[in-house]
């Protein structure tokens, strides 16, 4: 009787438990689904603002852009830390990009640097966001910095297959930090790199124009006139194929 007794007790027992055990199982997933939708939900509006942003950017329209990635940035700060699509990062690029063509150069600075952290805790780089950086020093008049901060940008660029352009925006850049520093052998180097990598992209593209400007010069300062000469006459070449189309 005794036994039999025990058995009962213990049959409610297990019964009991696997109840509890299937409720909390139950929480657990409601939870887990509801911090799931949660994060969709904010990924949706993030792209929302994401991309109102980028249209009025690329409108000029820099004021409701900034209100735009500011939204994008709020909710980004509340996805999950591990977001495989770099939201954070993004946002912070986005806004420093609008803060830098309002001349607003110490904020944009700011949100670079954190969105450069966030990426080397994560032993990841983005060779945009150091050269936009480097873009913030040069307005500054923080030559060194960004000299270094093109360097990098530079580096990262080589990596990439199709990054022909941006590399050849970072070598103008480092070739015209060369000329203010008096260091035209170095100038040339640079500049003449810069052309090429046009070049390689975009040969009779007007982005081409100014480091033709910057390295004809720089030649005249090396004493290599008839060079220079030349890059005036290409100079010329791309506006006349310009006019054209």
């Amino acid at each position: 009787m005794l036994s039999r007794c025990i058995r009962l007790l213990l049959t409610v027992v297990c019964l009991w438990t696997g109840c509890q055990s299937s409720e909390d199982e139950t929480a657990d997933a409601i939870e887990s689904r509801s911090i799931v939708q949660k994060s969709t939900d904010l990924a949706r509006e993030w792209e929302k603002q994401w991309l109102a942003g980028v249209e009025a950017f690329e409108k000029s329209d820099y004021g409701t852009a900034e209100k735009c990635f500011q939204k994008a940035l709020d909710i980004a700060r509340r996805l999950p830390p591990n977001d495989p699509q770099f939201r954070l990062t993004t946002s912070l690029n986005n806004l420093g990009r609008v803060y830098s063509e309002q001349k607003r150069f110490a904020e944009a600075e700011r949100l670079y640097r954190e969105a450069l952290a966030i990426l080397e805790q994560k032993r990841q780089s983005d060779p945009d966001i150091e050269h936009n950086l480097a873009m913030t020093f040069l307005a500054q008049s923080r030559i060194d910095e960004a000299e270094q901060s093109f360097l990098r940008a530079l580096k990262l660029y080589t990596k990439e297959p199709k990054a022909s352009q941006q590399m050849g925006r970072c070598l103008f850049a480092l070739g015209q930090i060369k000329l203010r520093k008096g260091d035209f052998e170095a100038a040339e180097r640079h500049l003449n790199l810069a052309i090429k990598s046009f070049e390689h992209s975009h040969p009779h593209h007007l982005e081409l124009l100014p480091v033709l400007a910057a390295y004809a010069e720089c030649l005249k300062r090396l004493d290599r006139g008839a060079e220079a000469e030349k890059a005036l006459k290409r100079m010329a070449t791309i506006r006349e194929k310009t006019r054209q189309h």
